[in-house]
């Protein structure tokens, strides 16, 4: 497969892998709109058929300023009803879940800034590499929008990360540095510049095993613990606003308390919130 779908550059190399390469026309930011995303399910549709299926599929951004920024905020904006909405993010779901079932492994290269929708088409895959430079900032920051990640972020940061460092990243909507990241399972490998293609390569071909939670996560996450630790997490977030003015965080913590440990549903709950948030 080597061709060029407006910002989607696909090619194949000679091991078989195939790289899709994410450069946005006409603008110097890689973000998830509609039309980018659209194209992406295409791809995926595309790679689903494919036989011989690739060897792997590695993201990676064409643009030397980062990643993916993270949706488009601009089409987010326009939304005038929460079926709207809804809409809008099960499409998003649908697609990166589509990228998490695909049959061979997948790796998110990420160099510079990867943010919200960004960092979750990152969770989607099997294996994340970053680049070890200042330049690298990754989180999930969408708290500070007055919403919550949507397009399965909450699901798959607090399956694979211990609760305090999931939620706390998505509550405080700060960035981290690769380093960071990858101190509490966020990203599988940090490498220099010269280094992260290869990494990325060696990571696809060699299926290490996948990013699991922690025994002291997985006990974190046990109900009775579960519901403690969110009534302790929302008097923290308390002391800064209520419910009432920045209602994102708390509707965060209910998806993750009252839906963790049902995929499906908790999948849902994490659409139909933000749905709500954004009007």
């Amino acid at each position: 497969m080597n061709q060029e779908i407006i910002d989607w550059i696909t090619h194949t190399d000679d091991k078989g892998i195939l790289w899709l390469v994410l450069d946005q026309q006409g603008t110097r930011t890689n973000v998830l709109s509609a039309s980018v995303l659209d194209q992406l399910d295409t791809l995926l549709e595309q790679i689903i058929e494919q036989r011989p299926a690739p060897a792997a599929v590695i993201f990676r951004s064409g643009k030397a300023s980062g990643f993916i920024a993270g949706a488009d905020v601009k089409e987010f904006l326009e939304i005038t009803s929460t079926q709207e909405a809804l809409i809008l993010i099960k499409r998003g779901q649908k697609i990166f879940s589509r990228i998490e079932s695909l049959p061979c492994p997948t790796v998110a290269c990420i160099e510079g800034f990867c943010m919200g929708g960004g960092t979750e088409l990152a969770l989607a895959c099997d294996y994340r590499v970053a680049l070890d430079d200042s330049t690298t900032k990754i989180g999930l920051p969408e708290v500070k929008l007055g919403i919550h990640p949507a397009f399965g972020g909450v699901v798959r940061t607090t399956e694979m990360m211990r609760p305090l460092h999931s939620l706390d990243m998505m509550l405080s909507g700060r960035a981290l540095s690769a380093r960071q990241a990858k101190a509490i399972g966020l990203v599988d490998l940090v490498q220099p510049k010269r280094q992260i293609k290869r990494a990325a390569e060696q990571l696809a071909l060699s299926r290490p095993a996948k990013q699991k939670m922690p025994l002291l996560g997985k006990l974190l996450s046990l109900p009775g613990i579960r519901h403690l630790l969110t009534g302790y997490m929302k008097k923290q977030v308390a002391k800064k606003a209520s419910r009432r003015h920045y209602p994102a965080p708390y509707a965060l913590l209910d998806v993750w308390c009252n839906y963790y440990g049902n995929r499906k549903r908790m999948m849902e709950e994490e659409a139909n919130s933000v749905a709500r948030l954004v009007q």
